[in-house]
């Protein structure tokens, strides 16, 4: 329910974070935080779960292991969750969190082929006691651009409504082509970035942590879902783990969890609270220390 080591980036708090001045600029759309077709959901594997065989997409050469950065024939997943349900967007996003190994089984384009064979276009793993993020000796490690799977710093289900007035970790978020970097790839603690970088235009590289200023003001936020995330934003930040198209930034939330800003319709209100967020977040480029979870 809590990925990752107490000391990873994840689940540590920035000391006296110092903001850049980057900003986020308008795009095609409004900022969002929720579920959908390019979020994702986590599986829980158990012991009695029988294991399954994902290959290759077709007309490819094979299963792409992104550490590995080889094709194989297939790859068996030991315990797979029978509810397994990939996001139903192009990227196919879904985690298999397997608890007797250890480990977090990712996947990049996940479905089922005519002949119910399971395929992918990419697969990489991690640990779950891990940092969450890559490192010299296993630098692909999750199915998001920057490598780190997409349940690293996912809003999950059980967190929506548990009473609590933030999320205990960072959040993970998209930004589009007009915010991310087209001179600087990707930083720390990121080892990876999306493909064609370059025709990014903005000053945003992936793998940075945005955070608000400490003085933005919570009590105009009206909206108590987005309220928490904005507590959470001012006190641990969100790290730029892909990119979208259109979007001026995307805080991801694990499907199937209800949670839905506008409600059953448009919230002009929300929409507008959304753009002083956009407006006010900045990377940060110093911090004094890290209070570990």
């Amino acid at each position: 329910t809590r990925p990752f080591s107490a000391g990873s980036y994840w689940n540590a708090t920035p000391l006296n974070p110092v903001l850049g001045q980057a900003t986020i600029p308008d795009s095609d759309y409004y900022p969002l935080v929720g579920e959908g077709p390019y979020s994702s959901s986590v599986f829980l594997a158990s012991k009695t779960d029988k294991p399954q065989e994902v290959f290759g997409l077709p007309g490819k050469p094979g299963l792409w292991e992104l550490d590995g950065e080889q094709h194989l024939p297939s790859i068996t997943i030991p315990r797979w969750p029978a509810g397994t349900v990939p996001a139903s967007g192009s990227d196919g996003h879904a985690d298999i969190v397997d608890p007797v190994d250890g480990i977090v089984h990712s996947f990049f384009q996940l479905r089922k082929d005519t002949d119910g064979r399971w395929i992918a276009g990419m697969y990489a793993w991690s640990s779950i006691n891990g940092r969450g993020w890559g490192d010299p000796a296993h630098y692909y490690q999750g199915a998001r651009a920057t490598a780190v799977p997409p349940l690293a710093g996912l809003i999950r289900k059980h967190e929506v409504d548990d009473g609590r007035e933030e999320y205990d970790h960072a959040l993970s978020l998209s930004l589009t082509y007009n915010a991310l970097s087209s001179d600087v790839d990707y930083l720390y603690p990121a080892t990876s970035e999306d493909r064609e970088w370059r025709k990014n235009s903005g000053q945003i590289p992936e793998g940075s942590l945005l955070m608000l200023p400490a003085d933005f003001d919570v009590q105009q936020i009206t909206s108590p879902g987005l309220r928490k995330v904005v507590n959470t934003l001012k006190r641990r930040g969100a790290y730029v783990v892909d990119r979208n198209v259109g979007t001026p930034f995307y805080i991801y939330v694990e499907n199937g969890s209800g949670f839905n800003l506008h409600g059953p319709k448009w919230n002009n209100q929300v929409a507008k609270e959304l753009r002083m967020v956009q407006r006010a977040l900045r990377p940060v480029v110093a911090v004094s220390g890290w209070l570990d979870g």
